[in-house]
């Protein structure tokens, strides 16, 4: 009672360390917010629990989690930034995105890209503020590229300016977008290190064509693990019937048998 550690007591029962004072202050009744009713201390929740098609105007608020404090309302109905590619809600949202995925260090795709994504075709409450998948089609095979919402020509334009082709491509885009924003730029200096950091391996991955985790691990060129070829349906959906028919037809019994009988006739 005193304000000091005395032989015989125990942390987190007399004394309490930095992460542990204010909840236990608020559990006595001596911390009372300024507000007037007691509140209790929370960490800013995951990404993941964030609804990613929020339309409200007023910024997320978490207790110790500084919020974009600008001229512009924060909003989800204008784009900003050099490109024009996101709004001030999807900039926010991609720094908390980013934040998390480097601190928990799990899929790009399923913990980074796909909540972003997500946030990003969905973000203003017209179509001509969100991104949107379109066909792409080459030599080999069709394809499905990713479109920001100020590209006219689409898959017919410049890569990495009207279309996209993989998620990896994406996510680098948006941050360096991020990274020139003035009116985040408080919250883009306290989480600077994690970004930097994923955007460092998102610009390996980007040039040298590689999936996220092969740039990670510091894998050679030659020796990655090859990118998977993209489908005739949307990134994010299974497969069509007809090609899991094929492949199943392919691997068959049958099949296997016909090819031991036919490799034998080839025999000596």
């Amino acid at each position: 009672r005193d304000g000091a550690t005395h032989p015989g007591t125990q942390l987190g029962v007399h004394f309490f360390d930095c992460d542990q004072v204010i909840n236990e202050a608020i559990k006595r009744g001596d911390y009372v917010s300024s507000g007037g009713p007691e509140e209790s201390v929370q960490s800013p929740p995951k990404i993941s629990d964030m609804p990613a098609n929020s339309k409200t105007s007023e910024p997320v608020r978490y207790p110790s989690h500084r919020v974009i404090e600008s001229q512009s309302q924060l909003n989800d109905s204008e784009l900003i930034g050099n490109s024009k590619l996101i709004t001030l809600d999807s900039a926010q949202f991609a720094i908390k995105a980013a934040t998390d995925f480097v601190r928990d260090d799990e899929r790009f795709k399923g913990s980074m890209f796909n909540p972003l994504w997500n946030r990003l075709k969905d973000q203003g409450p017209e179509d001509g503020l969100k991104w949107r998948y379109q066909p792409y089609r080459n030599s080999l095979s069709k394809n499905w590229c990713f479109v920001p919402p100020t590209s006219n020509l689409g898959a017919k334009g410049v890569l990495r300016k009207d279309y996209f082709l993989s998620e990896e491509q994406v996510v680098l885009c948006i941050l360096e977008e991020v990274r020139a924003m003035k009116e985040i730029r408080p919250v883009l200096n306290e989480n600077a290190d994690s970004i930097l950091s994923l955007m460092s391996t998102l610009t390996r991955a980007v040039d040298e064509d590689m999936e996220y985790q092969d740039a990670k691990l510091g894998k050679r060129a030659s020796v990655r693990t090859c990118r998977r070829a993209k489908s005739s349906v949307q990134p994010g959906v299974g497969l069509s019937p007809k090609s899991v028919s094929k492949r199943k037809q392919q691997t068959s019994p049958k099949s296997k048998a016909k090819q031991q009988i036919s490799s034998k006739k080839r025999a000596p």
